[in-house]
């Protein structure tokens, strides 16, 4: 909960109307929302940070990105946890569901 109170503090991820939509929880996975990419970098820094505060890691390899919207055809921006890259892809599935990006 620590990660959910501390990116709604800080304003990270997305927001509909005054309901915070920045992240999910289920069982380990983390599903973390950003309407940008310079942003979701802050988001991934601060989850690191806390991670790191609680004794917790996030598995790069593990961990993948999904852009989602009108400019997907843009390269996107290298991001990473813990200095490691993530992989940019073009669906992801998540609790069964396959998620698409176009």
């Amino acid at each position: 909960m620590l990660i959910i109170t501390t990116l709604k503090k800080l304003e990270y991820g997305c927001h509909v109307n005054s309901l915070y939509l920045g992240c999910f929880f289920y069982a380990d996975d983390l599903i973390l929302l950003s309407a940008a990419i310079l942003e979701l970098r802050l988001v991934l820094d601060t989850c690191c940070t806390i991670g790191i505060d609680l004794g917790l890691s996030f598995k790069a390899k593990k961990s993948q990105c999904l852009m989602i919207g009108p400019n997907i055809k843009i390269a996107p921006a290298a991001l990473s946890i813990n200095s490691m890259p993530l992989a940019w892809v073009d669906k992801i599935k998540c609790l069964g569901v396959w998620i698409r990006g176009d």
